[in-house]
């Protein structure tokens, strides 16, 4: 049992004692007589865990605090990739502003007149987006990003709370 399995069932079962006793005893029962894995305690526990980026991208644009806020939680970030994440709420920002840009056309037809074009399944999502902000607010959220962007390239420790925190001021923008 290393230290690491140990904190991720403590962490799991959020100091209810209750569940920390099932956990444990689930853990037992599938493991008897043979070695433990992580990955297959994580599988076991049904852990919560995201790495799709795209979700809390959208929620944060939404300005959904509540679900913006467990999905910082759940998701995985990966340090490597930030840069990567920043392009992608860039891109996603810029597309809104081309749709507001577009002012004497309808939002919807806007969005149908993008090249290339949103996916079917995303223009429900693009649309309250693209609803939430304004040129100006877009405008200040990029150039945030062009400033952390210029931090992470830079050797800056703690890029993921820089990150993380750049979402959240994401999220306030637009809901502001």
């Amino acid at each position: 049992l290393t230290p690491q399995i140990t904190n991720l069932i403590t962490d799991n079962c959020n100091l209810n004692r209750i569940k920390l006793n099932n956990e444990l005893e689930k853990i037992t029962t599938f493991f008897q007589n043979k070695k433990l894995e992580i990955e297959k305690i994580e599988e076991l526990l049904d852990i919560r865990t995201n790495d799709d980026f795209n979700q809390l991208k959208d929620q944060a644009l939404l300005g959904n605090k509540k679900e913006t806020n467990i999905l910082l939680s759940d998701t995985i970030i990966e340090e490597e990739k930030n840069l990567y994440y920043l392009n992608l709420i860039n891109l996603r920002l810029l597309k809104i502003y081309e749709v507001l840009k577009s002012n004497n056309t309808s939002i919807e037809t806007s969005i149908n007149n993008l090249k290339p074009p949103i996916f079917w399944k995303d223009k429900a999502n693009f649309s309250a987006q693209t609803k939430k902000w304004n040129k100006e607010k877009i405008k200040n959220v990029l150039n945030e990003i062009y400033k952390l962007e210029l931090k992470l390239k830079s050797n800056t420790s703690s890029k993921n709370i820089l990150f993380k925190k750049l979402i959240v001021d994401i999220c306030a923008a637009a809901n502001a």
